[in-house]
């Protein structure tokens, strides 16, 4: 049998390889790296004490870790620009970091922010994000994490800024909250979807509608985001909403700045479409957050 999808998986791996090898550094130093216990963490919570579907609490939600990570040469300009990323099912923090290159990809951006990567349901099934989908949950963890930094005096004032959520697979219930009563909805400029249109199209659209964010959401065969997509696809057509629907081998940069409703196929499997060319890095070039200063 032919892999249909051989050729344009290897195209666009190619292309990134160049894209990483004439792309500038940001710094030579490794940056920073906390994992608070944070009290406002999604676990442990009530709603999964005695664990879930057959998996116990103990080892599945009962972490409240919370990992934060700070940029070489970050600047604290009196406000904190914050990149979040939920993880979904079958995952954890120390998973995606290492699986998906998040800082890495992270620091290629070169963006004067700090990436926040809470513990969801720690190699489960579950979809289930805790104190996060409470009314202000969100802004209770974001309150924290400066709080936590400021004690250790990576910034001055415990003021959010700027905020981009993104999300994979089953993170995209809690991402669906926040923009919902999260407290901070009017700060979050840019929402990235990872294959995760599993329903919730009713939150994104009514953010679109309110807020002057960008949105921007990758999706492939066979992982169950096809009908999610299509039908946040009729929703924007019905309410008349710009937006640009692509495969990935065809997409620009200036596709990415100039639309603010991106839809993107990728021929992609579910979770490499997340790193493997470096998507998490491209949504975050064209977002609004601040380059960090070179030195």
């Amino acid at each position: 049998m032919k892999n249909h999808n051989f050729v344009p998986v290897t195209l666009l791996f190619l292309l990134f390889v160049v894209f990483l090898q004439f792309s500038a550094v940001a710094q030579q130093e490794s940056g920073r790296l906390y994992k608070f216990r944070l009290d406002n963490a999604p676990f442990p919570d009530p709603g999964r004490a005695s664990g879930y579907n057959g998996l116990s609490y103990a080892g599945h939600y009962d972490d409240n870790t919370v990992a934060v990570y700070i940029p070489p040469g970050y600047k604290d300009n009196g406000s904190t620009d914050i990149v979040f990323y939920f993880h979904g099912w079958y995952n954890t923090v120390d998973g995606v970091l290492s699986g998906f290159k998040m800082i890495e990809q992270f620091l290629e951006a070169r963006k004067n922010a700090i990436l926040v990567i809470p513990e969801g349901p720690k190699n489960a099934a579950d979809s289930y994000y805790g104190k996060l989908e409470r009314e202000n949950g969100f802004l209770n963890l974001v309150m924290e994490i400066l709080d936590s930094l400021k004690g250790r005096t990576e910034i001055e004032e415990t003021i959010p800024g700027k905020i981009v959520v993104a999300c994979h697979s089953g993170g995209v219930r809690v991402l669906s909250k926040i923009l919902k009563q999260g407290g901070v909805t009017h700060q979050i400029r840019d929402v990235y979807l990872f294959d995760a249109t599993y329903g919730y199209i009713d939150e994104y659209l009514d953010w679109l509608m309110t807020f002057e964010g960008k949105l921007i959401s990758i999706w492939t065969e066979g992982s169950g985001t096809r009908d999610g997509t299509m039908r946040m696809i009729q929703r924007l057509k019905d309410a008349g909403i710009p937006f640009l629907n692509i495969d990935e081998v065809n997409l620009t940069k200036d596709d990415l700045i100039f639309n603010r409703i991106v839809i993107i196929k990728t021929p992609l499997a579910h979770s490499d479409l997340v790193f493997l060319t470096g998507n998490f890095t491209k949504f975050l070039n064209t977002s609004m957050l601040d380059l960090l200063e070179v030195r």
